[in-house]
């Protein structure tokens, strides 16, 4: 998610800057050897588990139940 997400340029502490625009938003901030990948990639290699995968919902959605609420005062007077 974090991929898909724009880095906020103000929000960034006063000693960062931006050094690259290209790869991983990580990247921008801390250069081209800074790949979030890299682990996960290395831990697929050696058996770890697998990047491809699908979620499933084990509990249906339900939407909000929007009823009015009646005002139920504080002290009865």
């Amino acid at each position: 998610m974090l991929a898909k997400s724009p880095i906020i340029e103000e929000n960034l502490p006063g000693m960062m800057e931006i050094v690259t625009r290209e790869g991983h938003p990580l990247q921008w901030i801390h250069g081209p050897y800074k790949d979030p990948y890299r682990q996960l990639a290395h831990a697929e290699e050696i058996g770890l588990g697998a990047r491809q995968y699908e979620l499933v919902d084990v509990l249906p959605i339900q939407e909000p139940d929007f009823k009015q609420v009646a005002y139920i005062p504080a002290s009865p007077d």
